[in-house]
């Protein structure tokens, strides 16, 4: 039954990857575009949490899902941090005091993530 579900996840780590190269080098053209950079970070961010989703399918027991569980949640949060950025740079709007401080409490949170038993 996890056939599907894990091919599922490595076309779509495959297809992040596409879109990760192709933002990349829009990003990195004269003069070097912010919201291409941060789209190519969340889709390389897209395509790790895919293929640790795949490799979820290949666990037995709790101890040995329980990091890649914990690696999955600090992933997601990273995503969320190039997230705001991304919608501030493409929008042009910088309210910097609400982007350092939710980048901040992100940031704290992913070393509690880490941290729990």
């Amino acid at each position: 039954m996890a056939g599907p579900s894990v091919t599922s996840y490595y076309i779509l780590s495959g297809l992040c990857i596409y879109a990760m190269l192709n933002h990349l080098s829009l990003a990195l053209r004269r003069p070097l575009d912010r919201a291409h950079l941060f789209l190519a970070g969340m889709c390389l961010l897209l395509a790790s949490l895919g293929l640790r989703g795949a490799s979820a399918y290949e666990m037995f027991t709790i101890s040995s899902f329980v990091p890649l569980l914990k690696w999955n949640i600090t992933l997601i949060l990273i995503f969320l941090m190039f997230f705001i950025w991304f919608f501030a740079v493409f929008t042009g709007s910088w309210p910097r005091r609400w982007l350092l401080v939710s980048t901040l409490l992100f940031a704290l949170l992913i070393p509690v993530n880490l941290i729990q038993p």
